[in-house]
C-alpha cells in the first residue's frame, strides 16, 4: 500500500472529501477503493481537480465526513495508473544504495522527506545521517536498487543530521 494524500477537508454535504495528494493526481484516477485508518472504503466517484475529490461509500453527510478530516489516504499500488519508464514512487528508494558516477557506494537511502519547495533525501553515511535536496544535478541515475549521483555535488549541498 502506499499513502496517496490527506483528508484535508469535506466537500459539500453529500459525504464527499477533498484529498490533498502526495503523488501526481492522474495516478488515482483508476482507484475503486481506498484504506483511512486500516479500514477499506469504495470509491463511489472521484474528481481531479485543484486536488483529489472522493466520494467514498458509506460517508453520506458532511458530518461523517468531517470525521476524516486530517486522515492519511493509502491505496493499493496495482490500483494506481501504472508508472512510465524512468517513474518511480519515493518509498521505494528507501533502502537503495547510494553510489557515485564510477559505482563506488556511498551509502544508502534513510528517508525521503517532502516539503513545499523541495523534496530531501536522508542518506546514511558511515553511520552518520545527511541531508540532500533531490535535484537532477545530484542525482543522476535511479534504477536497480541504486541511486547514482555526481559526488563533488553530493559532497557540496549535503547537510549533517
Amino acid at each position: 500500500m502506499i499513502e496517496i494524500g490527506r483528508i484535508v477537508k469535506p466537500q459539500g454535504i453529500k459525504g464527499e472529501v477533498k484529498v490533498l495528494s502526495d503523488c501526481e493526481k492522474n495516478r488515482l484516477a483508476n482507484l475503486s477503493r481506498v484504506f483511512i485508518s486500516e479500514k477499506e472504503f469504495k470509491v463511489d466517484s472521484i474528481s481531479i481537480r485543484d486536488a483529489v475529490y472522493l466520494k467514498l461509500n458509506g460517508v453520506d453527510d458532511r458530518n461523517e465526513a468531517e470525521l476524516l478530516r486530517g486522515e492519511a489516504v493509502f491505496a493499493l499500488k496495482e490500483e494506481l495508473v501504472p508508472l512510465k519508464d524512468n517513474e518511480f514512487y519515493f518509498e521505494d528508494l528507501i533502502g537503495s544504495k547510494v553510489l557515485d558516477e564510477n559505482n563506488i557506494e556511498i551509502g544508502e537511502i534513510e528517508d525521503i522527506e517532502q516539503y513545499g519547495a523541495a523534496d530531501v533525501i536522508v542518506i546514511r553515511e558511515r553511520n552518520m545521517l545527511f541531508s540532500v535536496p533531490f535535484l537532477d544535478s545530484i542525482f543522476i541515475k535511479i534504477g536497480n536498487g541504486n541511486v547514482n549521483v555526481l559526488k563533488e555535488e553530493y559532497d557540496n549541498l549535503k547537510i549533517n543530521g
